[in-house]
């Protein structure tokens, strides 16, 4: 069984100024090819997993 790798891009909208988006992007192609991995190897991007969330 073969593993999934997704990378999580934080809140997508703090990706959105510009003096972030390019090092955001960089940061993201470093870690997709990372340990010998490449960019084909990543199934998807998430968003917004580490946020906790409280629920009343």
């Amino acid at each position: 069984m073969g593993e999934d790798r997704q990378l999580d891009i934080s809140h997508p909208g703090w990706l959105g100024w510009a003096d972030v988006a390019r090092p955001a992007v960089e940061l993201l192609y470093a870690a997709a090819n990372a340990s010998g991995a490449t960019v084909a190897d990543v199934h998807g991007l998430i968003a917004n997993t580490a946020e906790p969330r409280r629920h009343p």
